[in-house]
């Protein structure tokens, strides 16, 4: 099965954001277990699946603005 480049495109941007997410994640406990503030960043499931969504989207949209960009500039027309 073929993907598309929009399905290329939005299963890249949802691995991107599932790894900043997790990247971020790991970073906030780091700095509650060095302050002793464990438990005071925790996140929902949720929360977590429209956090995700809601960067998914936003690489989405850059990724696909960069396509366009290397598209008009390789233009030869």
């Amino acid at each position: 099965m073929t993907k598309t480049v929009d399905e290329y495109i939005a299963h890249a941007a949802h691995k991107q954001a599932e790894a900043d997410y997790y990247q971020v994640m790991s970073s906030m406990q780091k700095t509650a277990n060095d302050f002793a503030l464990d438990g005071f960043f925790t996140v929902s499931m949720g929360d977590k699946d429209e956090i995700i969504a809601a960067q998914a989207e936003r690489i989405e949209i850059s990724m696909k603005n960069k396509l366009v960009e290397i598209l008009v500039n390789n233009d030869d027309r």
